[in-house]
Formats: structure tokens, sequence, C-alpha cells
């Protein structure tokens, strides 16, 4: 019987606490961390963010965040000779750190276009990758194939970021192709600054998951300047000794798109493959939620209101959940 994978977890209009999480020596430990973020130039590695990555590091900080990482545009950071070894170079620099908190360098790859490349009112498609976990950098304007091919053989990840499709969002038709999806590491639910617009990215997600894509979801801020939002996340549960770059290659997240929801406490087999005939799925929270949604694939499955816990037990039947 072919797997199933469960994915990502919706949840909305938290109540008030009313219980601590409980904790054991095993427990993985929720890493809560910004993948997608811009900065001013630094080091040589340029962008287009307003904010040193000091200043953006010590505004997540103070918001909570455990881990940033920072997306320079690659057309600012490694088109061209020079613009590789600088950005090597602060690869080398880097975690900055402040408090708890830690500033990682990663890349947000604009590829070659595809044949679906538009512009609408002057805006052109942004076919935009995010990388965490470079040693190396990687060259503006790759292609997919390329680009993952090169980023796995250095131990990074990449998540499709805003994936659109629509004006400086991804070109139609591209990332979803039967042939490049399945390299993909993960997929941005939740961008900030179209959050804050009210767009998010869960149906693109459960597509492309129901089709056997096997993608950690991310939030990430998209910040560029001090007045944007500071609210969206992705969640990591790391296990003790583990990495943080383990736990994704585990696909242990949990999108927020607002980090005032806060974390669920437990998600039984978050992110495994799971063998068998039927499965008990759960969810625990630190307060109570109004509304919890299993989806088994791309349909709702069961809707639960007003409760801390939610179980199903459902059938090992090649879907989604």
């Amino acid at each position: 019987m072919r797997p199933f994978l469960p994915l990502l977890v919706l949840f909305l209009l938290a109540a008030p606490p009313v219980r601590p999480a409980a904790e054991s020596a095993d427990t993985p430990r929720p890493l809560i961390c910004d993948l997608h973020s811009h900065a001013s130039p630094w080091k040589g590695v340029g962008d287009s963010g307003s904010l040193a990555p000091e200043d953006s590091l010590a505004l997540h900080a103070a918001k909570g965040y455990d881990v940033v990482v920072w997306s320079p545009h690659s057309d600012f950071a490694t088109r061209g000779a020079e613009r590789m070894r600088a950005f090597a170079a602060a690869l080398a620099l880097m975690p900055l750190r402040k408090g708890k908190t830690v500033l990682r360098l990663g890349l947000e790859l604009t590829l070659e276009p595809g044949p679906n490349y538009r512009k609408t009112l002057g805006v052109g498609n942004n076919d935009h990758l995010g990388f965490v976990g470079l040693k190396v950098p990687l060259p503006h304007g790759l292609s997919w194939r390329a680009a993952f091919e090169l980023a796995h053989a250095r131990g990074a990840l990449g998540t499709i970021n805003h994936p659109g499709p629509g004006p400086a969002e991804w070109e139609e038709g591209y990332w979803q192709k039967p042939d490049l999806l399945p390299l993909a590491d993960g997929l941005e639910c939740y961008n900030g600054r179209l959050a804050a617009l009210g767009r998010f990215e869960e149906a693109a997600y459960r597509w492309a998951v129901s089709r056997g894509a096997r993608l950690f979801c991310t939030g990430g801020t998209d910040f560029h300047k001090r007045d944007d939002p500071l609210r969206v996340a992705t969640t990591v549960y790391v296990r003790p000794g583990e990495g943080l770059l383990d736990a994704l290659r585990a696909r242990r997240t949990v999108a927020l798109s607002d980090t005032a929801l806060a974390p669920p406490l437990a998600v039984a087999h978050l992110g495994e493959a799971v063998v068998g005939e039927r499965v008990k799925l759960s969810i625990e929270f630190a307060r109570r939620m109004d509304r919890v949604f299993l989806y088994r694939g791309e349909k709702v499955f069961k809707r639960f209101e007003g409760v801390e816990r939610a179980e199903a037990e459902v059938p090992c039947s090649g879907d989604a959940w």
C-alpha cells in the first residue's frame, strides 16, 4: 500500500492559553523561523532590503524568532564572478547572533524565465526559489534542474517562494511540471507581504502534495523594511541532537500565518510516510482552537470546533493528509 504524508496544519482564531506544553527529554523543540527575509548590502553582498542584517536580526529577536534566513536576491548577490566571491566570503562569517536568535545566509534565486513568463502593467513574474543551508553560492539565472542539483549536491534545500501564479510571483505552469516538482524540497504557504493583503497559498500546497510531492511547508515574512509585518513563520520541530536542515528534510514543519496563533504542542506523524491499513492522526494545542480542518488531499475530511486536541483514525490510502 502506498504511503501517505501528514503535512500542512491549518488553524484559526485561538482563544486564551489553557495549559502549558507537556515536555520530555526526547520532545522535539519548536524553532520559530523566518526562512525568507531581505536586508541592505553587507560585506559586498547586495540585496533589496533597507535595513542592515544586524538590524533585521535585532527586530526578529524582539519578536521571538529563533532563526532568521537572510535570503538576498541572486540578481544583486550572485550575478557575476565578483559577487559570487563576495557571497562566499560572507558565508564564512555567518551566522550572526542576537541573544538566542541566529541569522543565517540563504539565497533567493531567480531562475531563467520559462515559456509563460509575462509582464502585467510593467510587473513581471518572479520565478524565485529560496535556499537554506548553502555552503557555497549558487549563480543567478540557473535552470530549475541545475539549481536543485547543485544545491542538493552541496547539502542545501530549496523552497518554492510565493508560488502564484501572478505578477511578482511564479509564471503559470512552471513549478507544477511533473518532471520538475519532485526536485523541490518545500513550498511557501504564507508569504508575509502577500498575507498582509489576505493572500495565502495553502491551496497550491495541497495541490502539490496530493500529486505526490514530498514538500515541507513554510512561512516567510519576505521582510524588506522596518515597517514590514513580522508575523509569518515556519515552526520547525527539531529533535534533541538534530540540526535545522535535518528537521526540514524530515518535513517536521508547521507554517504559521500569524505567530500570535502559537504553534501546536504536538502533531502525530508530522512529515512521516506511514504504511499500513489505518493510522491515528492527532494535533494538540496549548489553547483552544475555534476551528481545525483535516484535509485528505485537496478536500476537507473532517472539521473540529472548539478543541484543544483533534484526533482522527484515517486509512493509509496513498493520500496526502
